[in-house]
């Protein structure tokens, strides 16, 4: 008897149940409904203003993990990956030609996740014409136009395999991690006592004849403690004739720093990972270079841009 009370409850509570609020199967369809929200996705800025030279770091913000984001600007795509801090905003870092079209330029993006189809979006690269300074070269002196590397300091033969430093280059950037090693702003390679030549720079000389100084010259003391400007690989510890005692590291997603004219290496061979602020070599005069300094340069796939932006806060 109890028994039957107690099925008769049950059943007549389930039947009470159903008529307020419907079938189980309704329920848990109404539950699926709201589960399944749009994909959306949306450009951090509208009108991306940069100059020439620059870097334009594109965001695309996202309120699901989507499969994918690509970035188009003129005719090259970029693959965004997701900032560390940020795991809902997608990135990548273009790279802006010193001498290349300025005005308002067509930024596109699409992004979608799994067994969906692509969102689509628009934004604009305002690029503003920069007057680069110029400078007139008169050659080197003839102790440094025929130059012979007798520098004593020990180079790495594999890294100077693979037929001058252009080519040599290509070939890392095939090789380039996809993931950055480096989460926040780059850090200054020494200590900056001035800048005897600024990024950009337009040089006539009667060996080259114009060119243009797509790096940073920092002056300081002869021999000075040079630092790794972020965590990376090292790729290069070479000697080439123009840019004398060399290292290069590769900080992943196709970003790749420089370090030219060294009196010395540091205690790094390639291959090994080095952490921000590593010492990497000293100030020195090697190469064709007419006093001590650092050429300091940064590019992206192979595009040099001003490295001392990456130093400022907006990177961060």
């Amino acid at each position: 008897m109890l028994k039957k009370d107690k099925i008769s409850k049950f059943l007549f509570l389930f039947l009470s149940a159903v008529f307020i609020f419907g079938s189980p199967k309704n329920i848990f369809a109404e539950k699926s409904i709201h589960k399944e929200i749009p994909f959306k996705a949306n450009f951090l800025s509208k009108n991306y203003k940069v100059r020439q030279g620059r870097t334009v770091r594109a965001q695309v913000k996202v309120n699901k993990r989507p499969a994918a984001v690509q970035v188009k600007f003129l005719s090259k795509v970029y693959n965004c990956l997701s900032n560390p801090k940020k795991p809902f905003i997608y990135e990548c870092y273009i790279p802006i030609e010193c001498e290349g079209k300025a005005g308002k330029i067509k930024l596109s993006a699409r992004a979608k996740v799994k067994k969906s189809n692509w969102v689509y979006l628009k934004s604009l690269v305002d690029i503003k014409k920069v007057k680069f300074a110029k400078s007139v070269c008169f050659g080197y002196p003839k102790s440094k136009a025929n130059l012979k590397l007798k520098n004593k300091a020990k180079k790495d033969k594999n890294s100077c395999k693979g037929g001058g430093f252009n080519r040599t280059m290509q070939r890392f950037l095939k090789k380039s991690p996809i993931k950055p090693m480096w989460v926040g702003a780059f850090g200054l390679p020494t200590k900056v006592n001035r800048y005897s030549t600024p990024f950009g720079e337009i040089r006539y000389s009667p060996n080259w004849g114009r060119y243009l100084h797509k790096a940073v010259d920092i002056v300081a003391p002869p021999r000075y403690p040079v630092w790794a400007s972020h965590n990376g690989k090292v790729v290069m510890k070479c000697r080439y004739l123009y840019s004398g005692n060399t290292v290069v590291l590769d900080h992943g997603h196709g970003v790749f720093t420089y370090y030219f004219h060294l009196d010395s290496f540091g205690k790094i061979k390639v291959g090994d990972f080095v952490k921000k602020g590593k010492m990497i070599g000293r100030i020195g005069n090697t190469g064709r270079s007419t006093g001590f300094h650092l050429h300091w340069g940064l590019s992206i796939n192979n595009e040099f841009v001003d490295p001392v932006e990456w130093t400022m806060k907006k990177f961060d």
